[in-house]
């Protein structure tokens, strides 16, 4: 009986851990361009830029209180990589160019960005 009562508790810990939301978090990539796009700076705040207005494919990102998508940078960003970013979303607007985003479609973090091959 012990041993059915060991091996329920195992099996048990080991679906929990599974099915957590970290287990199952992916990276979604996306490209577009970025007319629609609102950034916006919280001074003081560990991330900073916050990416709204984000017609993503998914609404994990969905957030009620502002109405809209949003994606913003783990605690860990650098200010030369959010400077980056302002500039890169800034041009691909003034331009009318696709830039891409990854970024963690559980936590709604920021992983990378970058400007896809401009045909070349």
């Amino acid at each position: 009986m012990r041993r059915i009562n060991r091996f329920l508790a195992i099996a048990g810990m080991s679906l929990l851990t599974l099915t957590s939301s970290s287990a199952w978090a992916t990276q979604v990539n996306y490209e577009a361009v970025p007319t629609t796009w609102l950034l916006q700076d919280y001074i003081g705040s560990p991330a900073g830029v916050v990416l709204w207005r984000m017609p993503l494919p998914n609404n994990n990102c969905y957030n009620s209180g502002v109405g809209t998508t949003g994606l913003s940078f783990p605690s860990t960003v650098t200010d030369q990589e959010a400077n980056r970013f302002w500039s890169l979303v800034l041009t691909a607007k003034a331009a009318n160019i696709v830039i891409g985003v990854w970024y963690d479609n559980s936590t709604c973090l920021i992983s990378s960005f970058y400007i896809p091959n401009l045909g070349g």
